[in-house]
């Protein structure tokens, strides 16, 4: 129970029942009452829950100001709009809807400063859309573009915040180093190792970002291709007579690896695979620490409500029983900025 007094933690919690107003209130209170005895991947789902239809809000993939009272688009996310899974509305063929025009209505509707844009948007994701739009704040000389707003625009702003790092760290390096995110330790994990990574195996060094790491499985596959050395070259007789090295894949120079307190189970073991292997550094902020993982562990049910527990842990191997339920910390302390 970690010195938790489980029985003093029932009567502090319990003193709040009476203020619980909702179904979430309560699976909240549980929840926090679990979080006492510290251990991750605990949790509290369920229940009577109220049954709500569901309406999702659209999204343009855009951000916006306001200027002269109307919504300004100051930034298109349109970073790889080829692809399914980040289509971005406003930058598709025939949307024609630039930086620096105006939103003046959306399906018919003026929309004017302070009303909330997302009002109007209500319930148009992956519906068509009528905007009216305008390099200025007027309706004289408008025209109607036609599009198809998403449910969820975070995989085109989180696309678009590794293409700034990458492209940062190819300045700073003047081309000599490798910028490799890693999202989580699951299969969108692997999928952003193997594309940023291999990609890259002229640079001298990689720096592998593990920040926000939503974890998944133990990366095991990604820290033995970190820790791949060649063990040769063959000679190339054509073209520029550039060796191959065996293996052929890797980037053979030195790497770090940035994490921070947002980067948890997978995210806590990466780095210390890392480590512990000596690939290279830590850089940033301890991680959330979460190795005690739950994975076949039934559910404890009644009236509809779940709670699933931590069942497994993590062994250090160099001493028997010895439990790795810590965080991964740095070797140098850094801290995330907004602009980071």
């Amino acid at each position: 129970m970690h010195g938790t007094d489980w029985n003093k933690d029932k009567e502090m919690y319990g003193a709040m029942l009476p203020y619980v107003m909702h179904r979430a209130d309560l699976n909240y209170l549980l929840d926090m009452m679990g979080a006492e005895i510290a251990i991750g991947h605990s949790y509290v789902r369920g229940g009577d829950m109220p049954d709500v239809p569901n309406s999702p809000g659209g999204l343009l993939g855009a951000d916006f100001t306001v200027e002269n009272g109307r919504y300004k688009v100051t930034r298109i996310y349109d970073n790889e709009n080829w692809n399914p899974e980040l289509r971005s509305p406003l930058a598709v063929p025939g949307s024609i809807v630039n930086v620096g025009d105006y939103i003046l209505a959306i399906n018919g509707i003026e929309l004017n400063a302070p009303d909330n844009i997302y009002r109007l948007l209500d319930g148009t994701a992956n519906r068509q859309t009528s905007l009216t739009v305008n390099d200025k704040p007027t309706m004289d000389g408008a025209r109607h573009v036609v599009v198809l707003p998403v449910a969820n625009e975070q995989a085109l702003r989180a696309r678009a915040w590794v293409e700034s790092n990458r492209r940062l760290v190819e300045q700073l390096s003047n081309g000599q180093l490798a910028y490799v995110y890693l999202p989580n330790t699951g299969q969108p994990g692997y999928s952003s190792f193997n594309r940023y990574y291999f990609a890259q195996q002229d640079k001298k060094g990689a720096i592998v970002d593990e920040r926000f790491n939503g974890g998944g499985s133990a990366a095991d596959y990604i820290i033995d291709v970190l820790q791949r050395d060649f063990d040769g070259y063959f000679n190339n007789v054509a073209g520029d007579r550039y060796p191959f090295t065996s293996p052929s894949a890797g980037i053979w120079g030195p790497k770090v690896m940035i994490i921070n307190e947002m980067a948890g189970s997978g995210g806590d073991l990466m780095p210390y695979m890392f480590r512990y292997r000596k690939i290279g550094l830590l850089v940033g902020k301890r991680t959330w620490g979460g190795l005690v993982h739950t994975a076949d562990t039934p559910r404890v049910c009644r009236w509809g409500f779940g709670h699933r527990a931590a069942r497994r842990i993590l062994c250090d191997v160099t001493i028997v029983g010895r439990l790795r339920t810590k965080a991964s910390r740095p070797t140098l302390m850094s801290r995330t900025g907004p602009r980071m």
